[in-house]
């Protein structure tokens, strides 16, 4: 087989045997287990620190769909509906005062968190 390159990783002959052993050996614990096992293996990592899953799953599903790869079906079929989102409540009382009155300013990542939907209220939560 010639080598395939998906989500910029270059899977060989090789590569594809190791991922097969993974998916037999992980078969039943599912998907997503099945991706985090192999971004592991592979150290296969975003930037931030956190795995590469939805990348792997991407990879994976490819492979399986290209005849490549045996791959499981998935263990939940979820409906194509939207999530709801949580009404989040925010103190909207007017400050009226010199910016040198103010305490320290803080900023603070909300990603992966409750108050996401505050900055980002069209980004459905996970």
């Amino acid at each position: 087989m010639e080598p395939l390159i998906i989500r910029n990783r270059k899977i060989t002959d090789q590569d594809l045997k190791f991922i097969q052993v993974v998916v037999h050996k992980q078969w039943d614990r599912g998907r997503t287990h099945i991706s985090r096992v192999l971004c592991q293996k592979w150290n296969w990592i975003q930037p931030s620190g956190r795995l590469k899953d939805m990348a792997c799953r991407e990879l994976l599903l490819t492979l399986h769909r290209k005849g490549l790869l045996d791959y499981p079906s998935p263990k939940i079929i979820r409906p194509n509906k939207r999530k709801v989102v949580k009404k989040i409540e925010v103190d909207t009382t007017s400050i009226s005062c010199k910016i040198n009155d103010l305490d320290t300013v803080k900023v603070k990542m909300v990603r992966h968190t409750d108050q996401r939907q505050l900055f980002f209220p069209c980004v459905l939560p996970h």
